[in-house]
């Protein structure tokens, strides 16, 4: 993920760049590329409709910056000029959509999926002369305007650490929503010092940013896609030590497992106001 957006690039990108590249024989310098320019592109526009899109307004911005990415990419890789470039942004732009309250549903996946589509769909439409606005970000009643509360274009010029953005990319070692990481981080290290048993705990406080509570707290998950947007749930996973890393943790019947569901219950949620989102300073995660 990176948090510029915030959200998943790589997820948005690949697909439909890979797709593209098979059909049309590319090679591997010029997939990686195209991808270098879908990734930083993504970054930049999402840096511009940040942080009102995806924390005020409930925008998932994977799926919805991500189709701009996904154009992007495969824009490159097919070598449109200038014009027909900016002509596959606005078919992209005008496709964009997905919500965070679709969080823990199968909808989830589907907007990234569906972002890789409307890019390569954009892309090889403006190759055969479709036509869009070129200016879909900025124009009234375009992208930015109508998806962000506080559009600042003059952002997707900031030089990011390391000079490229892609530099600044955050890597997920738990298969969860990643503001779920901190919590489960916290809770192994509690367990590897303290040596507990799940009936020793009588209360867990799990200290975190409000806008957490609008993105990954589902306070008793009943399926494994649920689970995954549950603070309560993946923070007893990582006091029981289940390891949280794997897709198939994240299942019905770990979410229903008697020793689990009594760690979660114990789980209490103190938010605090959001403060900025600060880059890593090292180059990469």
């Amino acid at each position: 993920m990176n948090l510029a957006m915030p959200g998943h690039p790589s997820v948005a990108i690949l697909p439909a760049l890979l797709a593209l590249a098979e059909e049309r024989g590319s090679s591997g310098a010029d997939v990686l590329t195209a991808f270098i320019a879908g990734y930083e592109l993504q970054c930049r526009i999402g840096r511009t409709i940040a942080p009102g899109h995806y924390d005020v307004l409930g925008f998932h911005a994977t799926a919805t910056v991500g189709s701009f990415g996904a154009a992007a990419a495969c824009a490159h890789l097919l070598g449109l000029n200038a014009d027909r470039f900016a002509t596959a942004l606005g078919i992209a732009g005008t496709q964009a959509a997905g919500l965070k309250s679709m969080f823990g549903t199968m909808c989830k996946p589907l907007h990234a999926g569906k972002a890789a589509y409307h890019g390569l769909m954009a892309a090889k439409l403006a190759a055969r002369g479709f036509t869009s606005r070129t200016d879909v970000l900025e124009c009234g009643q375009g992208f930015a305007r109508t998806h962000s509360p506080d559009f600042n274009p003059g952002r997707a010029f900031d030089t990011p650490p390391g000079d490229w953005w892609i530099a600044n990319n955050l890597f997920k070692y738990h298969a969860s929503c990643y503001m779920t990481h901190a919590p489960i981080e916290a809770a192994r290290k509690l367990r590897e010092q303290r040596d507990f048993t799940a009936d020793q705990v009588r209360r867990i406080t799990v200290r975190l940013e409000e806008s957490c509570d609008r993105v990954c707290n589902i306070p008793a998950p009943r399926t494994g896609l649920e689970a995954k947007f549950s603070l309560r749930l993946t923070t007893a996973m990582g006091l029981a030590g289940i390891d949280t890393s794997r897709l198939s943790t994240y299942s019905e019947a770990v979410a229903a497992d008697t020793t689990l569901v009594g760690l979660r219950d114990k789980v209490e949620l103190d938010s605090t106001e959001a403060s900025p989102i600060r880059l890593p300073k090292s180059s990469c995660c």
